[in-house]
């Protein structure tokens, strides 16, 4: 696996996306949409250099012609969306633990439980129970 960082540079022109790799302007493609332009430079990055896994590789996003600012939203919107995407995990942990130990060791029904939890019944049941495997 490569621990080099390349830097993808993307503009829209003409209705595609344009993508060069700026620490090898060899590797350049396009695509119609965002994602198909970001899958055809990785898979063009991993053919010049010889990597058997493209996935693998570290390729940070460069938009040009999008405002400084702009971008810096788009960034914390990510960031934003990734802690929230930890978060959600952490909270079905807990409401899991919660659940188990509310209707197991407390003896609290399922639906007093998903009213503390703010869940359905149906899914305190099925906390409970998948907890049995």
């Amino acid at each position: 696996m490569s621990t080099k960082r390349y830097t993808a540079r993307y503009s829209f022109e003409d209705g595609n996306w344009l993508v060069e790799i700026t620490e090898v302007p060899q590797v350049h493609t396009f695509g119609r949409t965002f994602g198909k332009a970001r899958a055809h430079i990785r898979d063009a990055l991993g053919l010049w250099l010889r990597v058997e896994d493209p996935s693998t590789l570290d390729i940070a996003d460069e938009l040009a012609g999008v405002p400084v600012d702009l971008v810096s939203v788009v960034a914390e919107a990510g960031q934003s969306r990734a802690r929230a995407n930890e978060l959600s995990a952490r909270a079905q942990q807990l409401t899991a633990v919660a659940a188990r130990r509310l209707v197991r060791d407390v003896g609290l029904s399922t639906r007093d439980v998903a009213e503390l939890l703010g869940v359905s019944h149906q899914r305190i049941h099925q906390l409970v129970h998948n907890g049995d495997r």
